[in-house]
């Protein structure tokens, strides 16, 4: 069913907002809009098994938690699609196959379309399809960071990385207005594989110098460019 009006014009101030899309034409925008139905989730699954790469999802609100499964077959959290950002790159590719899942961290509103959609409208648009490659390659560089950080950077540095990784799609400039992220500190632990109570420390650290302000389900970016200064050198979007 395609969105009213005033839901339209929301999915549209998104895309044109989202760090990912926010260069493409105004027609491509629109486009991508009209395609895109808004929907709401109650905290809880996405989606059911093997199903992530058959939608496209726009984050405009709240958060998608993405999980990958591992030897044991448990589901261990790997990132936390914020506002502005996208689930999954899997969509974007034809017969693309993904084992993440997905759930909805308190209530999310998204713009959703059928990945048969999306690259529907990247066959007929040339802009849309010049950056598509792009936003497989941004995942793809943020998949090694990650891991690459995993294994060399301390707790303190990775912290800070993933924070400014998750806050950067919003379209926020890190240096600029306060950025908001909805995770919560469990998640946030077992996404850098540490203690709940680790986190917490180091959360509450960079809160009492400043850096950010701790909520209820939700991180407070407050001083993007001193966070960017720990962190050290380029920090992948999320």
């Amino acid at each position: 069913m395609p969105a009213t009006q005033p839901e339209h014009s929301r999915i549209r101030r998104a895309f044109g907002k989202s760090a990912y899309f926010r260069d493409l034409p105004a027609a491509t925008l629109d486009a991508l809009a009209a395609a895109s139905t808004l929907v709401r989730y109650s905290p809880g699954p996405v989606h059911g098994p093997s199903e992530a790469a058959r939608t496209f999802w726009l984050v405009l609100e709240g958060s998608l938690i993405v999980s990958w499964p591992n030897s044991r077959g448990e589901s261990v959290p790997v990132g936390a699609v914020g506002a502005g950002s996208f689930y999954c790159a899997a969509a974007l590719l034809d017969d693309g196959v993904t084992v993440t899942e997905a759930r909805a961290e308190r209530n999310t509103v998204a713009a959703v379309m059928p990945a048969v959609r999306f690259r529907a409208l990247a066959r007929r648009d040339p802009a849309l399809a010049a950056l598509v490659p792009r936003l497989l390659l941004r995942r793809f560089e943020a998949a090694l960071s990650f891991s690459a950080d995993a294994v060399s950077a301390r707790l303190p540095q990775r912290l800070v990385r993933r924070l400014l990784a998750q806050g950067l799609a919003a379209g926020e400039d890190a240096g600029g207005d306060e950025v908001e992220l909805r995770i919560s500190q469990a998640d946030l632990a077992r996404m850098l594989g540490a203690s709940r109570s680790k986190v917490n420390e180091e959360l509450r650290d960079l809160q009492d110098a400043g850096f950010i302000r701790i909520g209820y389900g939700r991180i407070h970016i407050l001083q993007g460019k001193r966070l960017a200064e720990v962190a050290g050198g380029w920090v992948p979007m999320l």
